[in-house]
């Protein structure tokens, strides 16, 4: 017999109801023990809000002399370009190879080792650095992934058979899709304790476990595992990476990086995954192991885009110290 409409939206607006009072609950009690305990001690990329404090120009402050550097160094024959301004400049100032830039204190200040905040940057050397770069191309990636599986989940599942059982499996995909934000409790635990950098490798592991249950098993109740496993990879690839963006970039330029994420996400999908998609249907027989398995290898380039925003942050960190 066939479930009339009403019966379907009802469903529906129970699942929200509940998914949407268990969240709820969940944050409640995370903003409590927020409330009693003590400042955490951040390290390296750790959340913290003090991260959304991004400093100024003026802050930038050494013996009494502020030093603006244009950039990390200048590719022109080894040179730095260094302007200082204040009642007490250098006493001697040599541009160079070689060079040095002394204070009235005596104290040296080594060119090559000079380093300029993100945040600090023009905005377009912001959205040019290597540490937003990485990280969009993470996004990249697995927002394309994430494309891959929500437009193609109910061919690979007629592929495996759920047409003969009425697309129940479709069904049961498409009921836990929405119970993504069952994981934001969880994401922010990872954040707190391990900071962003083991946040982005957890989005990875999450991905190949997606990947592996696709290409390892054929069987129908076996891949409502990869729904759930997909429900929080789905949650802890948007939330983690967008909340990571303004840890490092201006308050100006935040908008701008939200928005190209969102636009080399979309430019990978439409190179990848049209084409893919066609190949399967149409020359593949709607066999979908082959563009599955080249996602699941694909997570592996990513560890290393990890690890490059992992030691941005740690950069990051060792300049404000300084």
């Amino acid at each position: 017999t066939e479930v009339p409409p009403p019966a379907i939206s009802g469903l529906y607006l129970g699942l929200y109801v509940l998914i949407m009072g268990v969240a709820t609950f969940c944050w409640i009690q995370v903003h409590k023990l927020r409330m009693w305990q003590e400042p955490l001690n951040v390290v390296d990329d750790s959340f913290d809000d003090e991260a959304m404090k991004q400093p100024k120009h003026e802050d930038m402050t050494m013996t009494g002399t502020t030093i603006e550097v244009a950039d990390e160094y200048a590719e022109n024959e080894g040179n730095l370009a260094v302007s200082a301004s204040g009642d007490d400049p250098c006493d001697t100032c040599e541009v160079g190879g070689q060079s040095e830039c002394t204070t009235r204190n005596d104290t040296a200040i080594d060119p090559k080792k000079s380093y300029t905040i993100i945040a600090m940057r023009p905005p377009s050397k912001q959205l040019m650095s290597k540490q937003f770069l990485a990280l969009a191309g993470f996004f990249a990636f697995h927002q394309s992934h994430n494309t891959w599986i929500l437009t193609t989940t109910k061919d690979f599942l007629s592929f495996l058979g759920d047409d003969e059982y009425g697309n129940k499996y479709l069904s049961i995909f498409t009921l836990l899709t929405p119970v993504s934000i069952l994981g934001l409790p969880f994401v922010d635990i990872i954040l707190r304790k391990y900071g962003y950098s083991i946040g982005l490798h957890f989005i990875n592991l999450l991905g190949i476990a997606v990947g592996l249950v696709k290409v390892t098993s054929t069987n129908l109740s076996v891949q409502v595992v990869g729904f759930v496993m997909y429900s929080f990879y789905r949650c802890f690839v948007f939330s983690i990476t967008f909340s990571c963006l303004p840890t490092f970039l201006g308050i100006d330029v935040l908008g701008k990086g939200c928005g190209f994420l969102i636009l080399y996400g979309g430019i990978l999908s439409f190179i990848v995954n049209i084409p893919l998609s066609n190949v399967t249907m149409n020359r593949l027989g709607r066999d979908f192991f082959l563009a599955n398995l080249l996602y699941l290898i694909g997570c592996l380039p990513c560890v290393a885009l990890c690890e490059i925003v992992r030691k941005g942050f740690a950069v990051e960190k060792a300049a404000k110290q300084s």
